[in-house]
This record gives C-alpha cells, structure tokens and sequence, in this order.
C-alpha cells in the first residue's frame, strides 16, 4: 500500500482523466481538482475490505468490491488513473474478476 500517493503527473492528465471518468461517480465531481483529491485518498487510505496488488512493472492497483472504485498509480506513487470499472465494457464477468486481470499485466 503506498503511504503517499502524488497526484496525476500534470494538469492535462488530472483535466482528460476527470473528462473521461469523473462522471462516473455519483455525486459528480465538482472539478478536476476535486477528483483528483479523491482519487489520492482512495489509494492513500486504509485497506480496509479493498483488495490490492502490486503488478510486476511496480504499480500499485486497489479496488473496492463495495463501491466499484478501481486506481492504479505507478513504483513512484504517481497517480495513474481513478475510475469505476463497467462489466460491459471490459467484458469480465464481474470487477473483481477485472481487477485480477489487471494484477497479472
């Protein structure tokens, strides 16, 4: 678990992953910022029911089965990415089984 977790490595990244993500949360992210903010305590915060893995490359990916948050940010606790998984879109079975695909990259 990385005991500090950098936001996203520039205002572009956090701007195109709030576009791209941020209205899958319910309530909306207010801004970027705010998602951006989220995303760091997410990852940041205690384990606590949510599973995590390390991938080989070094980064570290968590995922709560609860709220279908998914976050992965790379071996220097950048953040890469913050979003909710859609079944019908990466075509596992369910989230959990997404998230174990992920660890294994």
């Amino acid at each position: 678990m990385p005991t500090s977790v950098y936001g996203f490595i520039g205002n572009v990244e956090r701007e195109n992953h709030f576009q791209l993500h941020g209205s899958e949360f319910k309530p909306r992210f207010a801004s970027a910022a705010d998602y951006e903010t989220a995303a760091i305590a997410f990852l940041a915060g205690p384990l606590a029911g949510r599973m995590e893995c390390v991938r080989r490359n070094g980064d570290t990916i968590r995922f709560d089965p609860v709220t279908n948050e998914f976050a992965i940010c790379d071996r220097d606790s950048v953040l890469k990415t913050y979003y909710r998984p859609n079944p019908a879109i990466h075509h596992q079975k369910d989230n959990t089984a997404y998230f174990k695909g992920q660890c294994k990259k």
